[in-house]
């Protein structure tokens, strides 16, 4: 249900250039220290089965994440940028 879930969201965020656009993933809730996070990957690189390795790393630290109104899942993405500009262009689409 996940990858699915995972998959729609990576569409419609209609990356031109999936070698060089990136995503990262980030799961917060208020019962985390610190909000769990990926590395900023090519989108085709990221996959469900990392963010479900990096929220498993939480849980094998006796940290519990409670799945309540505070749980959120951001995914931010940046699309390389087209032409001659040398910035990278966040997408935040929370």
């Amino acid at each position: 249900m996940f990858r699915i879930f995972f998959f729609k969201v990576q569409e419609q965020c209609e990356f031109r250039t999936p070698l060089e656009d990136k995503i990262r993933v980030m799961v917060r809730s208020s019962a985390l220290k610190a909000p769990i996070s990926t590395r900023l990957i090519p989108s085709v690189q990221m996959t469900s089965s990392k963010v479900l390795g990096e929220i498993t790393k939480v849980l094998q630290s006796n940290e519990d994440i409670p799945l309540d109104q505070s749980f959120t899942i951001d995914i931010i993405g940046g699309k390389a940028p087209t032409g001659s500009g040398k910035s990278l262009k966040v997408l935040d689409y929370s």
